[in-house]
């Protein structure tokens, strides 16, 4: 997730038919933009885990999604599910383990790195 980017995951199972995948987003529920998962035609018996990178979003704003899945049985809508857009000049956290029992957090605002640790109790 980023400032003007997200990417999207979910997971469809296409019934053992071709299935078309592609996800819905926007910034109400009716969506009104589509982009088509990166693994789109699925096909198979079992569940597969899906993504599609959107890009042009504007920082700071709450946007809808759902994943939307189409076969020769017809069409099936995901739950409506939200995301936020980072802010300008947010970072997003990252956690990792640090040395000597620090955790470490690792912000990231484009190239720039900053740490700051805290001791495990």
């Amino acid at each position: 997730m980023g400032q003007t980017t997200a990417t999207l995951t979910g997971t469809v199972d296409p019934g053992g038919l071709s299935t078309q995948v592609e996800f819905q987003y926007g910034t109400d529920t009716g969506c009104g933009h589509t982009v088509v998962a990166s693994q789109s035609p699925v096909d198979g018996d079992s569940p597969v885990q899906v993504t599609a990178t959107i890009d042009g979003l504007v920082p700071d704003t709450v946007y809808n999604f759902r994943l939307a899945a189409i076969n020769a049985n017809g069409q099936g809508v995901g739950e409506n599910m939200v995301f936020r857009t980072v802010s300008s000049g947010q970072s997003t956290v990252i956690p990792t383990l640090g040395e000597q029992g620090l955790l470490t957090l690792a912000l990231l605002l484009g190239l720039a790195v900053t740490r700051f640790r805290r001791r495990l109790s």
